[in-house]
């Protein structure tokens, strides 16, 4: 049997700000409205330590871990997982893995709730990401995710 994966990979502080649990409970909305789409995607996400963050921090860190455990017992196919959560401290994914990361995967996820500055972030992000993409030969042609294509996935 042969898998397509797509990956959508997250790189976010473990943080409410950041929106990963409604992120999470979205990407569980998704697959129950397109069932079509299991085995085919997968979702690998790095959580980024904010011991500095007090209990908003490990509270964050609670609800993914759960929800991730929730995920994975609902959606694995065929004993495969389709979701992936790995924690790491700050020091440890500097910009250099990032954009590895970023290059390797095929749908970068960001979220944030309530910050502005964001926007300016993410449109330089989704810019970068997709030279990457094109330079990296790794896809044939990227995906471009902009506000039309959001609001399907809404």
């Amino acid at each position: 049997m042969v898998f397509i994966n797509i990956a959508f990979l997250g790189i976010d502080r473990l943080e409410r700000l950041k929106g990963i649990p409604l992120r999470l409970m979205a990407l569980d909305e998704f697959l129950e409205e397109n069932p079509q789409w299991l085995g085919k995607v997968v979702f690998p996400f790095i959580g980024i330590s904010a011991g500095e963050r007090g209990q908003d921090y490990r509270q964050t860190q609670h609800d993914v871990r759960v929800l991730i455990n929730r995920l994975n017992e609902k959606y694995s196919h065929c004993g495969v997982n389709m979701f992936y959560f790995e924690e790491r401290h700050d020091r440890d994914i500097r910009l250099a893995q990032r954009l590895s990361l970023f290059a390797a995967s095929d749908i970068l996820l960001m979220t944030a709730t309530r910050q502005v500055y964001y926007l300016l972030f993410l449109f330089m992000v989704h810019h970068f990401y997709f030279f990457i993409q094109r330079r990296s030969q790794s896809l044939s042609n990227g995906i471009h995710f902009g506000e039309a294509n959001a609001r399907k996935f809404s």
